[in-house]
């Protein structure tokens, strides 16, 4: 299981991304992260009672698990029973939950699909009260441990706490080697970068080639966008999905994340 906090603007869609919003999610993540960890006495009481848990994180789903978003941000969706089984149906085991809705997780028990939940934008300066942390975490996980809804957890019982990025905080991404991120969101995106290299978490990563098309068809050819340009650009890409990825591990490692971090895409379009 991962928690992903995010922070989107409801209101424009430009490309600023307010210093605060990166300040509230670092301290969220320290906070939440502290919290979680916190959480081994409690898990253990519910193993004693006879809860049988192996824990598997999201953290370590490859390239070939898929996932899918149900809702979209802001959008409060119960899901049901026909939801679940539409997923099991198709091969899709993950899920990305963009409010932890109770009926949403009920629903999932028994299913065996992973789950991303995410933190509401509005929950993001409570979270960084240790105590408003934690009750988080008992009402949005450890009561659906205690149900056998989040029945799977790996890394020694511990839950990850990761944030997610767009392609829109980097910049020199036609050479995706060169890319680093901009230098107005840098002194909130690194600390950031180095909390995760030293929780050994993964960053989660959102990328929208079509919409990127959209904005620059003259310089976005279609097929590239779409995975369907039959030979690779100069720089070696034969799709812009790929360009993309590459961008965010460049720079990671350009802002001193390394190249050991795992990046989780959790969106795309």
């Amino acid at each position: 299981m991962l928690f992903q906090i995010t922070y989107q603007d409801k209101t424009t869609k430009t490309d600023i991304i307010e210093d605060d919003a990166l300040e509230k999610i670092l301290k969220t993540l320290t906070t939440l992260s502290l919290k979680v960890d916190s959480m081994g006495n409690e898990i253990e009481k519910l193993k004693t009672n006879e809860v049988k848990l192996k824990f598997e994180a999201m953290t370590q789903i490859k390239a070939q698990a898929v996932g899918l978003c149900y809702g979209k941000k802001w959008q409060r969706l119960t899901i049901s029973q026909d939801v679940v089984d539409l997923y099991k149906a198709n091969g899709i085991t993950n899920m990305g939950v963009p409010d932890p809705i109770p009926e949403t997780l009920i629903a999932l028990k028994g299913s065996n699909i992973g789950i991303i939940l995410s933190i509401p934008n509005d929950n993001l300066q409570a979270l960084t009260d240790p105590n408003e942390a934690y009750k988080w975490v008992v009402d949005n996980v450890i009561s659906y441990i205690a149900q056998q809804v989040i029945t799977k957890f790996r890394l020694q019982n511990r839950v990850k706490v990761s944030t997610n990025i767009e392609n829109r905080l980097l910049v020199n991404t036609i050479l995706p080697s060169e890319s680093i991120f901009r230098k107005d969101v840098s002194s909130s995106i690194n600390p950031i970068i180095e909390f995760l290299k030293q929780n050994n978490a993964s960053l989660l990563a959102n990328f929208y080639p079509y919409s990127a098309y959209i904005r620059e068809p003259d310089r976005i050819g279609l097929r590239y966008a779409l995975f369907t340009k039959p030979k690779a650009n100069p720089s070696g890409y034969y799709n812009l999905f790929d360009a993309m990825l590459d961008s965010v591990y460049y720079a990671i490692e350009n802002a001193g994340g390394g190249n050991n971090m795992e990046i989780i895409v959790s969106g795309s379009g």
